[in-house]
């Protein structure tokens, strides 16, 4: 499993032209700052999409391009405000969102795609699309689902398996370039036949000491995973937390914290990027979330 490539030379942003949009912008303004990235805004115009033959479907399409027009003006305008005149390519793509911005990213090279909380208004629907691109994209994602603050640490929810182990030290290389310190979090959680069963009608119970005898062995392989990492300077931290993944994340995170994480993994992780967990971090997030692609 290789480390994801850091810095980010091309992103592309979507932007609903609304409120969730405008957190992607700014976040986006933030990134190309920090690293000199390229940027790409995508405006997405879900509409029907009209055949050449006569008839109301020929109006349909002239009625199509004149929202596009409109949608080019209005997300440049926005692009200019955000990120400064002429400082990003717009463009603004027919059909589903997701596929929009998927499209997009593949055809400028793009090594990231930053999103907002988005919410469908009228036919300007980015809402309902992140997990579609979470699953289908090539590249890493940002999700900014609040308004942007400056970063002040990065969160690194590590689970042992090698996406996350790579993402761990994608994590330290971003650190490092950003100046800031990493908080290593592991989250144990018994499997799922130490749970208490019933048999016959009675609560059969494993008992406490084997439950914890696991947590002990996973705080012991993660204490030694993380010295086996080279931190090269990095200012860093190690949190083992017992109980449930998605709470532990939003537990830990603290105010100006970006959360980075690897897309497959093992345990509470399993889901992340395709699955529930991270759908479900994503809905309450209280900051970034930086989901890494291994090449």
């Amino acid at each position: 499993m290789t480390t994801p490539t850091l810095p980010f030379s091309s992103a592309v942003i979507g932007d609903d032209g609304q409120a969730g949009g405008e957190r992607a912008l700014k976040a986006a303004a933030s990134i190309a700052s920090t690293f000199g990235t390229k940027l790409h805004v995508v405006h997405a115009l879900d509409v029907p999409a009209a055949d050449d033959t006569d008839g109301p479907l020929t109006s349909v399409a002239g009625h199509i391009a004149d929202l596009n027009q409109a949608a080019e003006r209005r997300a440049q305008k926005r692009a200019d405000a955000f990120l400064g005149e002429g400082a990003a390519d717009v463009q603004v793509g027919l059909g589903r969102p997701h596929a929009a911005l998927i499209r997009a990213a593949r055809s400028v090279a793009a090594d990231l795609i930053v999103l907002g909380p988005h919410t469908k208004q009228h036919f300007f629907d980015l809402g309902g699309t992140q997990r579609a691109v979470f699953s289908g994209a090539h590249c890493h994602i940002w999700s900014q689902p609040t308004e942007p603050r400056p970063l002040t640490r990065i969160l690194a929810p590590c689970d042992l398996s090698a996406p996350s182990v790579a993402a761990l030290h994608a994590a330290r290389d971003l650190a490092r370039h950003c100046g800031l310190p990493v908080n290593v979090l592991h989250v144990s959680q018994p499997p799922a036949l130490f749970e208490p069963m019933t048999q016959g009608g009675a609560d059969v119970m494993v008992p406490s000491y084997v439950v914890d005898g696991l947590h002990e062995a996973a705080q012991k392989r993660f204490e030694a995973a993380i010295d086996e990492v080279d931190w090269q300077g990095v200012e860093h931290s190690t949190e083992f937390v017992i109980g449930s993944t998605i709470s532990a994340i939003e537990s830990a995170r603290q105010e100006g914290d970006l959360v980075v994480m690897g897309t497959h993994g093992h345990t509470g992780l399993s889901a992340a990027i395709l699955g529930g967990v991270t759908h479900a971090i994503l809905k309450q997030a209280g900051g970034p979330i930086l989901a890494l692609r291994s090449k």
